[in-house]
């Protein structure tokens, strides 16, 4: 696997690099072409945000729905209490 700068300097030799550029690169590094197009493909997508963005969103609409959860419990375990208390009594 390819180190992040390895994969940073693939991204600039698909996107900014001379003709031959990305086939010098691959030959020294003993890898295929189409493995230097992957890695730039994930730094670009890194890069755009828009992956992380979703995730981050996904990850709030996870926690709204956990915290709604928790909310419900502690109001069962409220009324819960509150029967007891008076059950106790009565």
């Amino acid at each position: 696997m390819s180190t992040i700068p390895q994969r940073v300097a693939s991204a600039f030799a698909v996107l900014c690099g001379q003709y031959g550029d990305l086939t010098k690169m691959a030959k020294d590094r003993e890898q295929s072409r189409q493995s230097l197009y992957r890695e730039a493909e994930q730094v670009v997508a890194s890069v755009d945000g828009a992956a992380a963005q979703a995730e981050i969103d996904a990850l709030k609409r996870q926690l709204d729905e956990r915290q709604a959860e928790v909310n419900a419990l502690q109001e069962r375990l409220r009324v819960c209490e509150s029967n007891a208390f008076f059950g106790a009594s009565a």
